[in-house]
């Protein structure tokens, strides 16, 4: 259950990253860029549409429409010219108007960003206090199981010692009373004869 509630932290904070903030981020591209057959490492910022957007195949509104993009979805922006962003969408480029994300977008973006690391800070806080609580009642609950098991054991030892010193001292006594008997009749049969 712990386990649990971790990753779903790990996940709201990872969505947190990518739906609201403006994290740079390094990514792979999906396609081979060389002659060499391996990819070439991109970096830029995920960021959300303020507006629903085309985006085109090339830097130019005549250029053919990739993807339709709606309001409040991110995309992930590899850089800025001439007025469009480049963006790297399902494993190809793209370019968008950065009429679509307005700065107003961007600074909200941030601001969620914030007040939801600050939420998970929070959550996480709760969690860690819960956490320790639960851990020392767990190790009072284990002090006292021992504490009981010692007790148990303690009067158990002394029971049979009661015991054993009981049997000894019968057995003891029984001894000296037949001892006894066995001199007295001896007597007996001494002033007898």
């Amino acid at each position: 259950m712990k386990k649990s509630i971790m990753t779903k932290i790990v996940a709201t904070i990872l969505c947190g990253v990518l739906a609201l903030g403006n994290p740079s981020v390094t990514a792979m591209a999906a396609e081979d860029t060389s002659s060499s057959g391996t990819a070439e490492a991109i970096s830029g910022q995920v960021m959300m549409i303020d507006s629903d957007a085309a985006a085109y195949s090339s830097p130019d509104e005549s250029g053919n429409v990739v993807h339709e993009f709606k309001a409040g979805e991110t995309m992930f922006v590899l850089g800025e010219n001439n007025g469009w962003y480049e963006i790297f969408y399902q494993g190809q480029k793209m370019y968008v108007s950065t009429v679509a994300i307005s700065n107003d977008a961007q600074a909200t973006n941030a601001q969620s960003f914030e007040e939801h690391v600050e939420e998970l800070d929070k959550e996480f806080d709760e969690a860690a206090k819960a956490d320790k609580t639960y851990i020392e009642s767990w190790v009072r609950q284990r002090i006292r199981a021992r504490n009981s098991m010692i007790w148990k054991i303690s009067i158990a030892v002394l029971v049979v010692l009661i015991l054993g010193v009981s049997v000894f001292i019968g057995v003891s006594n029984s001894k000296k009373a037949k001892a006894e008997n066995a001199s007295k009749e001896e007597k007996k049969t001494k002033n007898i004869d």
